[in-house]
């Protein structure tokens, strides 16, 4: 790894992400396992992006894994935290793995630009890419902007900063990457959220919880429904809120934020309703934008 400065970063707090962390000598066993990705690809230079799902195929959690060393990090929303803990635990049985649900030396930040990664080596230039210097680890996660969600030590942000939060997500709203929630807990299927083209499903690693209906909708063309991104005038609809074409169901929001002039939002809409004129259930008109990546 290059040698770095080791100024201090200007860096923003995520307070609504919280990190897992799972030791033992079976917890990467454990985890390809469990969850959608291909675990052996996570390394100290490359994060993962994965699923966990329940035996029906529906996603319960959208994490990101992290290397520390023979340790795994699981970032994810702060809300579903115990949540997944519990889940993950009741998987264990005899494997020598210890779920640890509050790490203390752990949190969220995240930092863009060049000025603000002054302190930080920052990943090279692929979705996922890791890099660690001075006690952080920095994923770049997504290929095309220079932005990095940053774990350090609680702390690291200065007084000044404010919660990130909100930014992170409009910011993660425009990148299309998926996220679940407490109200969306096992509403989706993991190509439903577009995982599949995120490079967080892999189709040849052999079994995990929920493989089968995943990849018999891969295998059998079953993918009906998708994510896209959309615009509304008005207020940012929360996780779960239902979208019409007409009078007809077509969709449920995943997540939005306020955005310059409204909100934007990511939504799991019907294939065959995606050329309709699409709604909100409390009626604001919604006008689709382009994602930074292809799905089929």
């Amino acid at each position: 790894m290059n040698e770095v400065v080791t100024a201090p970063v200007t860096i923003a707090p995520i307070d609504e992400l919280a990190v897992l962390r799972l030791t033992g000598a079976d917890t990467h066993t454990f985890l390809q396992g469990q969850l959608s990705a291909d675990v052996g690809r996570l390394t100290h230079q490359h994060s993962q992006l994965a699923s966990l799902n329940s035996a029906q195929g529906r996603v319960q959690a959208v994490l990101r894994l992290v290397a520390d060393g023979e340790d795994v990090l699981l970032v994810l929303p702060a809300e579903l935290r115990a949540r997944v803990a519990e889940r993950l635990r009741r998987y264990v049985l005899r494997a020598q793995v210890k779920v640890d649900a509050e790490p203390a030396d752990w949190a969220c930040y995240w930092s863009s630009g060049t000025a603000s990664a002054a302190g930080i080596e920052p990943p090279a230039e692929s979705a996922g890419a890791a890099s660690a210097n001075a006690g952080r680890i920095a994923i770049r996660v997504a290929a095309h902007e220079d932005r990095w969600l940053l774990l350090a030590p609680p702390g690291q942000a200065e007084p000044a900063s404010r919660d990130g939060s909100a930014a992170w997500r409009l910011a993660e709203i425009r990148a299309g990457h998926p996220q679940v929630y407490a109200p969306t807990w096992e509403t989706f299927v993991a190509q439903m959220l577009n995982l599949d083209a995120l490079d967080a499903v892999s189709f040849a690693k052999g079994c995990y919880i929920g493989q089968e209906i995943i990849a018999r909708a891969h295998y059998r063309g079953a993918v009906k429904r998708r994510m896209v991104r959309l615009r509304v005038a008005g207020a940012a609809p929360a996780p779960g809120t239902r979208i019409l074409a007409g009078d007809a169901h077509a969709g449920e929001v995943v997540y939005g934020e306020v955005a310059d002039a409204g909100a934007e939002c990511l939504a799991v809409i019907s294939l065959a309703r995606l050329g309709d004129a699409l709604k909100l259930e409390s009626g604001s008109d919604l006008e689709r934008l382009p994602l930074p990546y292809a799905i089929e």
